[in-house]
């Protein structure tokens, strides 16, 4: 006999959906701008594909933003938790490294690129939250 496929409740499947929005369009929209801005760049004048790879750019943490505010809202409670748990981790990771740039920068002569600090704080972020989420499955 079968086993009764678990379903799966309609505020998990919006908020997996929406994530995968997040996701998809948040990763093309930065290829995209990425692409026209470095295209733009390389032409003497900019022009409007640089400016609007420049225009997508600035205004893509806005879009993250939003969702990732939404996302929040349609959570229960664990997830909620298990989001502003990793945020701290992040968030402290991130000010950690950019403390330690700030400290290094002077007296090795280099300029940390601005996208580095992006890039620690997002793989700060999901790399606790697997963590988290890991070890909270293996305890109960």
């Amino acid at each position: 006999m079968k086993e009764p496929e678990a379903r799966i409740p309609k505020r998990e499947q919006a908020v997996s959906k929406l994530s995968m929005y997040m996701g998809l369009m948040g990763g093309l929209l930065v290829l995209l701008g990425g692409i026209a801005q470095n295209y733009g760049q390389s032409q003497p004048s900019p022009g409007f594909i640089g400016g609007f790879g420049q225009g997508v750019t600035v205004t893509l943490p806005f879009f993250f933003v939003f969702l990732a505010v939404k996302i929040m809202t349609m959570q229960d409670e664990y997830a909620r938790q298990l989001q502003f748990h990793s945020g701290w981790i992040a968030f402290t990771a991130t000010m950690l490294f950019s403390g330690l740039m700030l400290a290094l920068e002077p007296i090795l002569h280099f300029q940390t690129p601005t996208w580095a600090y992006l890039g620690v704080g997002m793989l700060s972020f999901g790399v606790a939250t697997l963590i988290l989420g890991w070890r909270d499955r293996r305890t109960n």
